[in-house]
């Protein structure tokens, strides 16, 4: 009489996988010493870099050293503004003190460092920030001779509210700030005005994230003193936007808090605007994807044209996520495709479609005109 044994696949996986040896992974030490650049003979390094300089609380305990998106306005106070030499030496520019340093950026001449002293931190609270404020200074590389281009002046709506008398001091029934103004993320530019965010208007994110609505604003730059000619051209930034920069085609893109609606109040994506406040549109925008929604921050532009964002911990596990990298413009709808198809590819795109732009259709020229447009998926350059 024969036997057959019964054999079970599930059963036969199991042992396979007990028996699986375990992947070796860093067995080795690692080393963590990087050398001074002047170690490498391929790289040609003949200039000084500036840079803000903060503590470290060791890797056991989590402090905030630098502004992000959940607290934008508050750090860790004594943060300094330094200056790197070639041979490796440093200058102190700006001493942060009770405050801190932040949101630099070297003019176009290279003459000049934008900065932000945040002017008190001892004593800070995410949700009700000191009430010194932040302005935005620069600080002249060859003189040091440092200029304070904006001031603690609050303009909100005075039709919103009974106010104080500076909008500030406390007075019976009447309504008044406990914070500063934040004027944060000065960038340079090209028409010598300086772009910024600020919550000098005062506004409140909806669903009360972060603790203000920092807005963009336009200046005109100084040499001299506090700059003038303010005007408001986010208007759009009703929760909030961070650290404006130009694009060489000069579009600004900056990181803004979509949380309108039913969306998650932690939502950053990246937008674009012209200086004038014109043609703003998104260039990555945040969703869902579950656990927590997309945080787009720290954008920049590579001499290659391509844009550099990082989407980063908004998981809360206090690290830092992955580089994104963007083509200048993406490929889009060109003026070779049907008007019909044009408008559907636009509409993606979130622009002013192309049907809102067709001249009335009683001036034959006019539309012969609108036919022979070339539509770039980038604004005009």
């Amino acid at each position: 009489m024969k036997t057959f044994g019964l054999f079970s696949p599930i059963a036969i996986g199991l042992v396979s996988l007990a028996a699986a040896p375990k992947e070796p992974l860093f067995l080795e030490d690692l080393e963590t010493k990087t050398p001074h650049v002047s170690t490498d003979k391929s790289v040609k390094y003949d200039y000084d870099i500036v840079y803000v300089r903060a503590g470290r609380a060791g890797d056991e305990k989590h402090k905030r050293y630098y502004a992000d998106f959940s607290q934008p306005v508050t750090m860790e106070p004594g943060a300094d503004l330094m200056l790197l030499h070639p041979d490796g030496s440093e200058e102190l520019l700006v001493e942060g003190g009770s405050g801190s340093i932040t949101d630099l950026v070297v003019s176009f001449d290279g003459q000049w460092v934008y900065y932000v002293k945040i002017h008190y931190l001892e004593k800070r609270s995410q949700w009700n920030p000191p009430k010194q404020g932040a302005d935005i200074y620069k600080i002249n590389l060859k003189t040091r001779r440092i200029v304070q281009l904006t001031d603690q002046t609050f303009e909100p709506n005075l039709g919103a509210a009974n106010w104080s008398k500076d909008f500030r001091s406390r007075e019976k029934d009447k309504t008044h700030y406990d914070y500063g103004v934040y004027n944060m993320g000065p960038y340079p530019l090209p028409n010598g005005k300086i772009i910024y965010t600020s919550n000098r208007h005062g506004y409140k994110p909806s669903k009360g994230y972060p603790a203000m609505a920092l807005q963009l604003f336009v200046m005109d730059d100084s040499d001299e003193g506090i700059g003038k000619n303010i005007e408001k051209i986010g208007h759009l930034n009703v929760a909030g936007a961070l650290h404006p920069v130009v694009l060489r085609d000069g579009r600004v893109i900056f990181s803004s808090l979509e949380s309108q609606g039913i969306r998650s109040r932690i939502s950053w994506g990246i937008w674009s605007i012209h200086p004038d406040g014109t043609n703003w549109g998104p260039v990555i925008s945040a969703f869902d994807p579950g656990g927590a929604a997309n945080g787009f921050h720290f954008q920049t532009q590579l001499s290659d044209g391509s844009i550099v964002i990082e989407e980063y911990y908004n998981q809360n596990n206090s690290g830092f996520g992955a580089y994104v990298k963007l083509p200048e413009c993406p490929p889009g709808p060109t003026s070779d495709q049907p008007l019909a198809e044009r408008n559907i590819a636009h509409r993606n795109h979130d622009r002013r479609s192309i049907r809102q732009r067709e001249p009335p259709r009683r001036n034959p020229r006019a539309r012969k005109q609108v036919r022979s447009t070339k539509w770039s998926p980038c604004p005009p350059r």
